[in-house]
């Protein structure tokens, strides 16, 4: 759903829970299954198994008068989603998930291969790694995307956003970041044991710079630690 706003302001969109709910009743009282009007299913079945209760979402979307439509935008497939794996992992552990969505939403999308094989490097240089891929990748097409947005897993998210300072010169595009179980914090403070004793051995046998890092144990004083100052 979207609408025009001159100012930000929503005021007078106050309603629109009410029209939600309409649009759900409607949805939750058609004689087929949901999941034909919905392509993709967020619910658990044993939860919700009633059609009645099952989960639809809204996508509320405000522009300024006169922005070519972000939802029409999105049909024609100019939205463009960048796929980063975690540590020690590889682009193929996203694509199930990014053949979905594409599916589901018509979007296209990049599955990160720059930092294959050398997650166990420095975070800062995968960043950089990461940015000069997607900059390559949009140059390379034939129509640049209308959005660009991130979906990063575990230490993929924070290789994201090492990488977005990059990318200054594209923000404009920057639509959506979605981070699944990412230490964003780091573990400095990690109420797991047995997470500690994971940690403890990469660190100790494979010398893994990007998890010291991610201990902010890469300088003897965490103001100093690449945690720390990514956050700022």
């Amino acid at each position: 759903m979207e609408y025009e706003t001159q100012d930000w302001t929503v005021e007078k969109y106050a309603d629109s829970g009410k029209e939600h709910l309409t649009i759900a009743q409607k949805l939750r009282g058609v004689s087929q299954d949901l999941e034909t009007s919905q392509r993709m299913s967020f619910s658990d079945r044993e939860v919700f198994g009633d059609r009645k209760h099952r989960s639809i979402l809204f996508d509320e979307i405000y522009t300024r008068p006169g922005r070519k439509s972000v939802i029409e935008e999105k049909r024609q497939g100019r939205h463009l989603v960048v796929f980063v794996h975690g540590l020690g992992a590889c682009k193929q552990d996203m694509e199930k998930l990014a053949i979905e969505l594409k599916r589901a939403y018509r979007i296209s999308f990049l599955l990160s291969a720059s930092n294959e094989a050398r997650t166990e490097g420095d975070i800062g240089k995968m960043g950089q790694r990461l940015a000069k891929e997607v900059m390559d990748y949009i140059i390379q097409r034939e129509k640049t995307p209308h959005m660009v947005s991130f979906v990063g897993h575990s230490m993929g998210s924070v290789i994201i956003r090492s990488a977005l300072p990059h990318m200054e010169e594209m923000k404009k595009l920057f639509y959506c970041f979605v981070s699944l179980s990412s230490p964003h914090l780091g573990y400095l403070y990690n109420p797991s044991t047995l997470i500690d004793a994971g940690l403890w051995l990469i660190n100790n046998v494979q010398k893994c710079t990007s998890v010291q890092q991610l201990c902010l144990q890469d300088s003897e004083h965490i103001q100093d630690s690449f945690m720390y100052k990514l956050s700022r």
